[in-house]
């Protein structure tokens, strides 16, 4: 998605699913012409310790941790916002 800003001079904001993709972006373009900025869109899953994932899916995570709050919970955290949806659509344990 790209948007333009209200700022003097223009300026765009553009959001990546894939925060990969976002990081190249920033390193191909240098610190001159590209901030990072905050983080749009969610990338954590919350998953019961038994919960089943192909584990072709494994590439496409970026974190996991023990939810401490919830014992035998998982938080997967994703590269890709469409991915976690994915993930939350049919896996994500309710808090």
């Amino acid at each position: 998605r790209v948007d333009l800003l209200p700022e003097e001079p223009p300026k765009v904001a553009v959001v990546f699913f894939d925060v990969r993709s976002a990081a190249r972006a920033v390193e191909a373009l240098g610190s001159t012409y590209c901030v990072r900025g905050a983080q749009t869109g969610e990338r954590t899953v919350r998953l019961a310790g038994d919960a089943k994932f192909d584990s072709e899916d494994f590439a496409g995570i970026s974190d996991v941790q023990t939810d401490t709050a919830d014992e035998g919970t998982y938080i997967l955290q994703f590269f890709d916002i469409r991915d976690a949806q994915r993930y939350r659509d049919s896996h994500e344990k309710a808090p």
